[in-house]
């Protein structure tokens, strides 16, 4: 990583500023026993106030600090460093993993081996002169590595130093204007879900300003609650990832800086955040780009009894990189005033107004609505609004007026139950003057599932993508890391949906990452039409039975003649069951759902099954068993999807030790994408003898999919000896 110069051209003034606010109080020259605690001389000089009586005049630093910290003073510079409390540890890490692929013409195995041992000491809460000027912790780890992987007959091995830091400094941490100067480094190797290896170090360092609410501000009458913050980071990631014969290098540097503004009232509350970044890809230079964002938010509560409610946000975002096509820009605008007229009767008005620039051109969206909402008795809640929307598009237009009544019921009924219902519907009349009929997204913001495999991804918001121009970005850490299809995300079509599958072997998507997703889809070109959607529901709870009935309905019908082919319409109806009981140390709860969808795209019919049981053989063992089964025939588009799930687990504690042990199954098919299996059985187990602590975890899974047989198996054994 780069030098940081800046980390002690930061730490010397900083330390001379909290020394010279601290001894404000004191009078100036080297310290003698006279000095030490200072008692005002006569002769000082002070200013009269009504009453006749002295009062002394403060210096203005004095102002910043409370009183607890005038008397800070030492008596030598030897003496200026106050160690705290001495510890660390002592740790041994040990990992294997073999995986083994087999297809129909080849097989390839490959195996890794880690060995880490790290010792690491700190010392925390010490002190520079008093720990009411300055205080931190300070930790340095010093370890080797030893790294093993075969790949077939080829071999490679490597020995690593590892080191790593921690140093947090804070200065005047009992006052309203602490501040943090720190600075931190890590190096580590893992084994990734895919059978793969990812070595990563990370160092950053930093520096954060705050300003509480009971600063000077307060006690000057003049922002009573202001608080602030100003935040420096630089972050340097480095990570080298592979899977087999595939390997993806990241090396890369984040500068950011960040600023926070708070004030309120007794009835306004103002929030302001600036942040700013820059990132460097010493690999591709291409990657590298610069990024500033700004959000405001204001509330306010006014009117005769406070009882209007305003909400205001303003959002700015904009990235300018190497390359002009991945720079973007966007504005977002929300207002929304909240009236609560009587206490059953409220009313709302709201406007937005969108605005993005890109490569693909300039669209921009306003919204504005009102709706009025009253409750009678409690039981009945009525709503009614109007709705309008115009959008602007790099080749046309399109807007919408609507306008929507709702019903909702809820009630108790006997056997200590509670039905719930719902009616309501809606009228829409769209207009679309788009002659090419395609609506560029990008950077539209998405997150990966929490975890891989065939069946489990997530469904992208708009109809009609065109899949061609799909493209996905890794977001994580502020980085930007583009993803090929078929290598870490497949892509699902279902009727005029489209979903995204992030694959196991991915070396770039991992489970819960943010990602940036940029497509085109159609709308319908230059028609009127109007939509008509009309829904009810009807629910039964008790304690220990539940049912739930459903019907919404979507009729789309031109006004005008055009290409109708986009107009989507379609009816659902569904019905749920859920059983729940609990007989002493068993617990079990289960349900059944059954759903049929009819539309002039998209034509289905499910069934999904889901249960779960718990038994308590002891207070100390919990065994547990959970299953999921579900179908989907489609008959338009033709597919049918089916799928089951099977886990076990057992959890064990007695005495010091912690268990668990678990098995499971997974099974799904798909007359499009292929079939999966997937089994999967670990044991990890923990031990903690005062200062020592041992954990162990083994894992073992075999996956068939598409031809293909996977067979991965991990240990990991962990000892740290604190101290």
């Amino acid at each position: 990583m780069n030098a940081l110069p800046w980390r002690s051209a930061v730490l010397v003034p900083f330390t001379v500023f909290a020394i010279g606010i601290a001894a404000a109080e004191g009078p100036s020259g080297p310290p003698t026993p006279e000095t030490i605690t200072p008692t005002p001389a006569p002769q000082t000089p002070t200013n009269v106030d009504k009453a006749g009586a002295p009062v002394e005049t403060r210096s203005p630093a004095s102002v910043l600090i409370p009183e607890s910290l005038s008397d800070i003073s030492w008596g030598s510079w030897e003496d200026w460093f106050k160690p705290g409390r001495w510890g660390g540890s002592i740790g041994l890490a040990l990992s294997g993993q073999r995986e083994k692929i087999t297809s129909a013409d080849s097989s390839q195995t490959f195996s890794s081996r880690i060995a880490d041992e790290t010792i690491t000491i700190r010392n925390e809460d010490f002190a520079l002169i008093d720990r009411r000027l300055m205080s931190g912790t300070i930790g340095l780890t010093f370890g080797l590595e030893q790294f093993r992987q075969t790949v077939e007959d080829v071999k490679a091995s490597e020995h690593e130093k590892l080191l790593g830091y921690n140093f947090d400094l804070a200065f005047l941490p009992e006052t309203p204007y602490r501040s943090n100067l720190f600075a931190n480094r890590t190096q580590s190797t893992v084994e990734l879900i895919s059978g793969g290896t990812s070595k990563t170090e990370v160092e950053n360092a930093g520096l954060i300003l705050r300003v509480g609410e009971n600063s000077i501000l307060r006690t000057r009458e003049i922002l009573p609650y202001f608080s602030a913050s100003l935040e420096a980071v630089q972050e340097h990631d480095k990570e080298t990832t592979r899977v087999g014969d595939t390997v993806f290098s990241l090396n890369e540097q984040l500068e950011s800086a960040k600023l926070d503004l708070r004030n309120g009232t007794e009835v306004s509350d103002l929030y302001f955040t600036y942040t700013a970044n820059r990132v460097t890809d010493y690999l591709s230079n291409a990657n590298s780009y610069q990024a500033q964002g700004a959000n405001l938010l204001y509330s306010l509560d006014f009117g005769p009894t406070l009882n209007w409610h305003l909400d205001s946000s303003v959002d700015y975002y904009s990235r300018n990189g190497t390359d002009s096509s991945s720079s973007v820009s966007s504005t977002n605008v929300s207002e929304t005033l909240t009236i609560d007229h009587y206490d059953n009767l409220s009313s709302q008005y709201n406007y937005g107004y969108d605005r993005q620039d890109s490569v693909a051109g300039t669209v921009t969206v306003q919204s504005a609505g009102m709706q009025l909402v009253h409750r009678l008795y409690n039981n009945l809640t009525t709503s009614a609004g109007v709705f309008a929307s115009n959008q602007t598009l790099p080749t046309g237009s399109a807007d919408a007026r609507t306008g929507q009544v709702n019903f909702s019921y809820d009630h108790g009924i006997p056997g200590a139950g509670n039905l719930n219902a719902a009616l309501g519907g809606s009228y829409t009349i769209a207009t679309s003057h788009v002659p090419g009929g395609t609506v560029p997204v990008v950077d539209a913001p998405y997150t990966a599932p929490p975890s891989f495999g065939t069946g489990i991804g997530f469904q992208l918001k708009d109809s009609f993508i065109d899949i061609s121009t799909i493209s996905i970005v890794d977001v994580k850490g502020g980085s930007r890391i583009p993803t090929v299809v078929n290598v870490d995300y497949m892509i699902v079509v279902a009727g005029n949906r489209t979903s995204i599958e992030p694959l196991p072997t991915s070396v770039i998507i991992m489970p819960n990452d943010p990602l940036q997703i940029s497509y085109v889809y159609s709308v319908p070109p230059d028609l009127k039409y109007r939509i008509t959607t009309n829904y009810a529901n009807l629910g039964l709870f008790w304690q220990w039975i539940s049912l739930n009935f459903s019907h919404n309905e979507s009729d789309s019908k031109p006004l005008t003649a055009g290409d109708t082919s986009l107009l989507v319409s379609s009816r659902q109806d569904s019905a749920q069951l859920g059983l729940n009981g609990v007989w002493d140390k068993l617990q079990a709860r289960g349900d059944a759902m059954v759903l049929r969808a009819r539309g002039n795209q998209l034509d289905y019919d499910s069934v999904l099954l889901d249960e779960f049981a718990s038994y308590a053989v002891t207070p100390d063992v919990l065994l547990s068993l959970s299953a999921n089964q579900y179908r989907t025939d489609y008959t338009l588009p033709v597919r049918k999807v089916t799928g089951s799930s099977l886990r076990f687990d057992a959890n064990m504690t007695w005495g010091g030790w912690i268990a668990n042990a678990y098995a499971l199954q997974r099974n799904y098919s798909d007359t499009e994408i292929g079939s999966e299996k997937y089994q999967e059985a670990g044991f990890n187990l923990q031990r903690r003898w005062l200062k020592l602590e041992l954990t162990l975890n083994l894992s073992a899974n075999r996956r068939w999919r598409s031809g293909t047989e996977t067979q991965n198996a991990t240990a990991q054994f962990t000892a740290v000896r604190q101290f």
